[in-house]
């Protein structure tokens, strides 16, 4: 009887992979190591999808699928002026956030939803001061002259991006 291997190696050719590999990792006991060849023309990249699961921590890690969601791919819209390095950085460091991209891809919305505008705010201001993004949006726009760019999406905007967002992060699943 063959042992069963502990050492995986999946190839993907979109970055979407890679986010649901991290987000799987702690959900599979028996595989010590994970691999992700990614390919894109001539160029081929080996991922460690253990290591940065084991960087990020349980938590962390299963809200990346979510994370990668929100902050936009292929069928979701993005952020203007915010890439998806600055929502991981700002998501390491924000506390509680972990648990709102968990909630949006298990599809619970209600829940999430304070939370994500919580981390809107913060991503467009790097701070905790403004309640409610109506204020955020008018404080940014009219306070510190941003063009219109550069302010978070109005309320039912992102209301919308989150349906979308929690749609496709549990695309993969089903």
């Amino acid at each position: 009887m063959r042992r069963p291997t502990r050492d995986c190696l999946c190839t993907s050719r979109v970055q979407y992979g890679t986010a649901d590999a991290v987000s799987s990792f702690h959900r599979l006991p028996l595989v010590q190591e994970l691999w992700v060849h990614l390919k894109a023309a001539k160029k081929h990249t080996f991922v460690p999808i253990h290591e940065i699961a084991a960087y990020l921590g349980p938590a962390k890690s299963m809200g990346m699928i979510g994370l990668h969601a929100f902050t936009g791919n292929d069928n979701v819209s993005s952020f203007h002026s915010i890439g998806k390095s600055t929502a991981l950085k700002m998501m390491l460091g924000y506390e509680g956030s972990e648990d709102a991209f968990i909630t949006l891809s298990n599809g619970n919305l209600e829940d999430a939803r304070p939370k994500l505008i919580n981390f809107v705010i913060a991503m467009y201001t790097k701070s905790k001061m403004y309640k409610s993004l109506t204020d955020c949006r008018r404080a940014l726009y009219a306070k510190f002259q941003r063009p219109m760019e550069n302010v978070p999406p109005t309320e039912d905007a992102l209301c919308q991006h989150m349906r979308r967002a929690s749609y496709q992060a549990q695309a993969p699943v089903s």
